[in-house]
């Protein structure tokens, strides 16, 4: 007696929408790293320099009341030194690498077991769309049909069994 068992698909959506979720905050780290935080990079380095050369603070704030009307800034005081925003744009970097270390593995799984079932009878058989692994009585694993580099010839000759002779 043969005994199937197919592949959740409700099981792996999971993977696959945890992989969608992880490649969404990767782009969006992406985004603020490459766009959106150099733009604030500027202002931020004018405001380091005017610290750096003005001790007096009411001239300090209307000197850079000055420079936010010249270049057009939005008022108020940059949240972060150029440092400190060199770092941020760093972790960017490193927060979307982290995504893509979590999600692509996950779409691959999700790719690799869609389709997939597993077969018991008198020997263990794990199925696949495109090939069939038997495990012997020792636990091994033999690749009856492997679609890695392997020429349809070869795969042909490891298929062919001996006829059976009758005594």
């Amino acid at each position: 007696m043969t005994i199937r068992a197919d592949a959740e698909l409700k099981f792996l959506r999971k993977y696959l929408f945890i992989a969608f979720a992880c490649i969404a905050f990767g782009l969006y780290c992406l985004l603020d790293g490459i766009v959106l935080a150099p733009k604030k990079m500027p202002r931020s380095e004018a405001y380091a320099e005017l610290e750096q050369n003005v001790a007096d603070k009411t001239e300090k704030s209307k000197r850079w009341q000055e420079i936010i009307k010249e270049r057009g800034w939005e008022n108020g005081i940059p949240e972060k030194n150029p440092k400190q925003l060199r770092e941020y744009i760093v972790w960017q970097y490193v927060m979307a690498s982290g995504c893509a270390l979590v999600s692509f593995p996950l779409i691959i799984f999700y790719v690799r077991t869609k389709g997939t079932w597993i077969e018991g009878d008198e020997e263990f058989r794990f199925n696949r769309e495109n090939g069939q692994e038997k495990v012997g009585k020792k636990g091994y694993r033999k690749n009856l049909l492997s679609s890695r580099g392997y020429s349809q010839k070869i795969r042909d000759r490891r298929l062919q069994v001996p006829a059976k002779t009758d005594r």
